[in-house]
């Protein structure tokens, strides 16, 4: 039989992970281990519960260890838990010795490993036992990666600041005397009234740096009053807690240069974080249960900032806003329609925190009117009219559609009488159609139905007026038809006019050209038979030379074939425009 050491017994418990189960084998990058709260505030016998929690959003471990120590003769371990953390396998449970000073963990995460912000690891309880400022830190730590080669991947640690004071103290530090220099002035931007609460337990506080100034000291208790001390906390200008417990709490500030410490600042500030608890809705039993109202009793528990307002939602639609006032908290819904619903309810405290929480609410129809009097079959133009028995003095609420008209259901209200009768005209002069019916009924609580049983109406037109209307269809086919017919044989007509017209026109235009023609060529051969004349008369003088013969012979021909050609053209006209 033999011991491991620590480091060893880490070795081989992810080794055995690590075989059976598998790595993410990825590189390795940052992670970081605190301890929340990072200022808590007690007195002497109170206790209070610090939290080692894991930063790993890049990266997935697989490994965590950790040893803190703490001043033994302020703080004592009541108990340390591993509940609710992400470790799953203890290489060796969380322990503690109040001798010493220390605690201390290790632990595994199998395959896939864990990755993510505020993982829990694991808590201690301390006791407080003297006045004064606690630190309780890391004195080492390793977070590995889930990479197969257990690389450490941390990066960061911080510790945490427990004040204790006993019954009647106003300061867990030591007090100096000022110098009755003006106190600085301090501004937060994240807890900016001292008045209201915040759900940030982070807050920042700023303050100006004059010249000269070499010390700067400040404290965060429970209390007014406090005196932050005369041990300078370095020359700062802003400062940011990393993790504050609820509850109502002060900053303290001042500052040192050569005169002195001057005045103290204390800034008042309100943290909250945790959601109120223990939301109940209680449904006052309804007798009947076709009521459509329903009260409600509302009740919640927030221990720090209170209660500021519960809201109320109907079927996901938010209906009230009631303010926190007193505990319970009385509500009555109204109008509520038949059918099964769902009534939500969320509490806000003072700091914006929330919890939810809903219950189902059935609300029972009332039985639908039925339509008992109403015509099957109706002529168009004779009025339509129902009738039917339903809840007395109560409002009948009647809707129908027409097939041959689309759009949205008409409505129309009518009020049965002391024995639950009712009877209305739908319409006066109904046209045809196919007419759908449907009632429901409102009694004077509110109270309603679901639509009853559909009934349907036929209106038809007279046979006269269908006989009328269809002889109305066919001319208005034939009309146009015959006019179309008729406007295409004026067209015709039109067309041929304007040819004949124009064939009209051509004849006898090529007819004048024709014997304009024959004048201008008998013309022509006059005169020309003229100059003939005279050379015949030459020759008897002289005999004419061969070239006036062939002259005469040829001027003769040229005009008898001209004549001829023209006379051959206007033939051909004629005949294309016939």
């Amino acid at each position: 039989m033999f011991l491991l050491s620590r480091w060893e017994k880490i070795f081989f418990s992810s080794l055995f992970v690590l075989v059976t189960i598998g790595w993410d084998a990825r590189p390795a990058e940052a992670a970081g281990l605190s301890i929340s709260p990072t200022v808590s505030s007690l007195r002497v016998g109170q206790t209070v519960t610090l939290t080692v929690r894991v930063d790993s959003a890049d990266k997935t471990l697989n490994a965590v260890s950790g040893s803190l120590s703490f001043p033994v003769n302020l703080l004592e371990v009541v108990s340390v838990s591993k509940n609710n953390s992400i470790l799953t396998y203890w290489v060796d449970e969380p322990v503690f010795n109040n001798v010493t000073g220390s605690w201390r963990f290790e632990g595994l995460v199998p395959n896939p490993g864990w990755s993510g912000f505020s993982g829990q690891v694991a808590s201690v309880v301390f006791r407080a036992k003297a006045a004064g400022r606690a630190i309780v830190k890391f004195d080492s730590a390793t977070v590995l990666a889930n990479d197969g080669l257990g690389t450490n991947i941390l990066q960061g640690l911080s510790s945490a600041e427990v004040a204790i004071t006993t019954a009647g103290m106003q300061t867990p530090r030591s007090t100096s005397p000022t110098t009755g220099g003006p106190a600085p002035v301090v501004s937060s931007p994240t807890h900016p009234d001292s008045h209201r609460w915040y759900a940030n337990n982070r807050p920042s506080f700023e303050w100006d740096l004059p010249a000269g100034v070499t010390g700067v000291n400040f404290l965060a208790d429970r209390f007014a009053n406090s005196n932050p001390g005369a041990s300078s906390d370095g020359l700062l200008g802003n400062y940011t807690y990393g993790q504050v417990s609820d509850g109502r709490w002060y900053f303290h500030l001042r500052l040192r240069d050569a005169s002195g410490w001057s005045d103290i600042s204390h800034f008042g500030f309100n943290v909250d974080v945790t959601k109120p608890s223990a939301l109940t809705i209680n449904l006052i039993p309804r007798l009947d249960l076709t009521m459509p109202t329903a009260k409600l009793e509302l009740a919640a528990v927030d221990k720090d900032s209170g209660l500021e307002r519960f809201e109320i939602a109907v079927d996901g639609t938010l209906v009230a806003t009631v303010a926190a006032t007193s505990s319970p908290v009385e509500y009555e819904l109204t109008s509520l329609k038949p059918g099964e619903h769902i009534i939500a309810v969320r509490v806000f405290d003072q700091a914006g925190n929330e919890l939810a929480d809903s219950v189902n609410l059935l609300v029972v129809a009332l039985d639908p009117p039925i339509i008992t009097d109403y015509p099957r079959r109706l002529m168009a133009g004779e009025p339509l009219k129902i009738g039917g028995q339903t809840y007395p003095d109560s409002e009948v609420i009647i809707s129908y559609d027409v097939s041959s008209v689309a759009g949205s259901p008409i409505i129309q209200h009518v009020f049965s009488d002391g024995l639950g009768r009712f009877q209305v005209v739908l319409v006066d002069k109904p046209a045809s159609g196919l007419y759908r019916i449907v009632a429901r009924v409102r009694d004077r609580r509110g109270a309603e139905s679901l639509g009853g049983i559909p009934v349907e109406v036929m209106v038809i037109e007279p046979s006269w007026w269908r006989w009328g209307t269809t002889g109305i269809k066919i001319l208005s086919v034939v009309v146009p038809l015959v006019a179309l017919g008729g406007g295409l044989l004026y067209l015709f007509y039109y067309i041929w006019a304007k040819v004949a017209r124009l064939k009209r026109r051509v004849r006898r235009e090529s007819h004048e050209a024709e014997q304009a023609l024959h004048g201008a060529f008998d013309l022509l051969r006059d005169q020309v038979g003229e100059q003939v004349v005279r050379l015949q008369a030459l020759r008897s003088k002289r005999e004419l030379t061969p070239e006036e013969k062939k002259f005469l012979t040829d001027l003769r021909q040229s005009f008898n074939d001209a004549e001829k050609y023209v006379r051959r053209e206007i033939i051909d006209i004629e005949k294309q425009v016939d």
